[in-house]
C-alpha cells in the first residue's frame, strides 16, 4: 500500500480503540522497528484509524501503542 492509499479511509476501517466509525487515519512509527518485527536496517510503520471521540482523549497515544502491540503479538486489537 503506498502512502496515498494509507492516508485514505477504506471500507471496513474501524476505530482502533473502540471499533466505531473512523474519522481520521494515523501512522505509528516505532522508535525501535526491530522490536516490532522489522528486519535490521528497515523501518516499520502501522496504519490505524480513530473516531472523533477516541482521538480527543488524553490517553489516546498510550492506548494506541498498547492496542497496536497487542495486535502485533496476536492479541485483542480493540483496547
Amino acid at each position: 500500500m503506498d502512502l496515498k492509499q494509507m492516508l485514505m479511509l477504506h471500507d471496513g476501517d474501524r476505530c482502533l480503540l473502540c471499533g466505531g466509525r473512523p474519522e481520521g487515519i494515523g501512522i505509528f512509527a516505532p522508535t525501535d522497528s526491530q522490536l516490532w518485527g522489522a528486519a535490521a536496517c528497515k523501518k516499520r510503520h502501522f496504519r490505524y484509524c480513530l473516531c472523533r471521540k477516541c482521538s480527543r482523549k488524553a490517553d489516546a497515544p498510550d492506548r494506541i501503542e498498547k492496542a497496536l502491540w497487542a495486535g502485533f503479538m496476536g492479541g485483542v486489537t480493540n483496547a
